[in-house]
């Protein structure tokens, strides 16, 4: 709850520098890739990416990869089976991660976003506060982006863009 209040304090600044986001997801997803196969879940990932380089707060940025990770381990469920693609949008580096929601099924996508709000708890055991996609959501508009979620029958899709800014030749 500390870490939604203070990305909703209008005094609190990003601390931006220009990094390769590619690298970044690379280094997340490795730190995630232990717990992700442990719980059976085949992540296909495919990056049309050219090498950008953004202009954005890899701190904070990391800190909604992992949430996205964290949830995908923890949501997955019948079909195991999960897709994370990147690639390059006009002005826009755009990542999706897509997996089997049964869970989520019946919950409208954007219901997500808000605080303490944690999916059909009816359906689910699972862990969690409820503030990981709100605390998501605030990072990306931090950042000029955005960050919406669908679900098609038990699929559940993130979509997280974020403008970026071309190294000068």
């Amino acid at each position: 709850l500390f870490t939604y209040t203070k990305y909703t304090d209008n005094s609190f600044k990003l601390s931006k520098t220009i990094f390769s986001f590619q690298d970044l997801l690379e280094q997340v997803l490795e730190e995630h890739n232990s717990n992700i196969i442990k719980h059976g879940i085949k992540l296909e990932v495919q990056t049309y990416s050219s090498d950008i380089e953004f202009y954005g707060d890899p701190e904070h940025l990391v800190r909604v990869l992992h949430n996205l990770f964290d949830n995908l381990t923890l949501h997955t469920d019948g079909n195991k089976e999960a897709k994370l693609v990147l690639y390059n949008n006009p002005g826009n580096i755009v990542l999706e991660l897509s997996n089997c929601a049964e869970s989520l099924k019946n919950c409208d996508p954007e219901i997500l976003f808000e605080r303490m709000v944690r999916g059909d708890e009816s359906r689910s055991q699972k862990k969690g506060s409820g503030l990981g996609l709100s605390i998501c959501r605030k990072i990306v508009n931090l950042h000029d982006g955005t960050i919406t979620a669908e679900m098609h029958d038990a699929m559940f899709l993130i979509r997280m863009k974020l403008p970026y800014k071309k190294t000068e030749q």
